[in-house]
């Protein structure tokens, strides 16, 4: 089993939740984050999924989360909803490192 480990900017997560008139907590980012974690963990249960919030250091752009996996930084492509983050990293696993 290789251990995945990623980063999802919470600047950028925050950003999301209030364009689509949700408002947002340190809560609701850890409920996202545990939620990414769950679906990768039920997709792709041959890895160990490590998922984080960082911080991106740039301009969150609208209705995207910045992704940081596998020394890699990405950006979801359709917006900002836990299946948009899951999209974009399913491909990237294959090159996860082996580490047990």
């Amino acid at each position: 089993m290789g251990r995945m480990e990623m980063g999802l900017c919470t600047s950028c997560i925050k950003n999301c939740a209030q364009e689509n008139s949700r408002p947002h907590t340190s809560t609701d980012v850890e409920d996202f984050l545990n939620q990414v974690q769950h679906l990768l963990t039920e997709k792709a249960p041959e890895h160990e999924w490590v998922v984080q919030g960082i911080s991106c250091q740039r301009f969150c752009p609208p209705q995207r989360v910045t992704i940081s996996a596998n020394n890699q930084l990405m950006m979801s492509r359709r917006g900002g909803a836990v299946e948009d983050v899951f999209q974009v990293v399913m491909p990237k696993r294959k090159a996860a490192p082996t580490n047990t």
